[in-house]
């Protein structure tokens, strides 16, 4: 992991970045950025130096009434170096700040990389079986596309 590795609030000033890394459907940031300021979510922001490299979502209430991260995602040059661990970590920070005493997470149940890491930061699977998490959005094109994946649930005290 880059010495140079910082992790932020999302601000309005790194939404073109943002954008420009293509991974997300345009308008994404900008609604991220209005939860945030509703105090729905954290969006979390690696960056070395002005350039975003990755990204985890801590929402305050999530679907099993604890705090919950997700969205975590890092530019594939920077994968396998501890990015993801420290986005994950500062979510648990951030949450254990706020008074919070677990944190759980969807993972996908073909994600055997993320598990991995899961894992090796704590966080248990709940015995709930497997279940589908999907949704939409629209692309550059104006086209609107879904998603779905069959996802195990996650949970970690702090």
């Amino acid at each position: 992991m880059s010495a140079d590795l910082r992790v932020r609030p999302l601000a309005e000033a790194d939404i073109p970045a943002l954008d420009d890394l293509g991974h997300r459907a345009p308008g994404l940031w900008a609604h991220r950025l209005d939860e945030q300021s509703r105090y729905i979510s954290l969006t979390l922001v690696a960056s070395i130096g002005p350039n975003p490299i990755g990204h985890a979502v801590l929402t305050w209430e999530g679907p099993r009434g604890t705090p919950d991260i997700s969205d975590v995602w890092v530019v594939p040059s920077h994968r396998r170096q501890g990015v993801a661990r420290f986005l994950i970590e500062s979510c648990e920070s951030v949450a254990r700040d706020q008074g919070m005493t677990r944190v759980g997470l969807s993972v996908g149940v073909e994600n055997h990389a993320a598990q991995a890491l899961y894992s090796s930061l704590g966080y248990l699977e709940t015995p709930d079986p497997p279940f589908e998490e999907s949704g939409e959005w629209t692309d550059a094109g104006g086209i609107v596309r879904a998603w779905s994946e069959w996802v195990r649930y996650r949970v970690k005290s702090l």
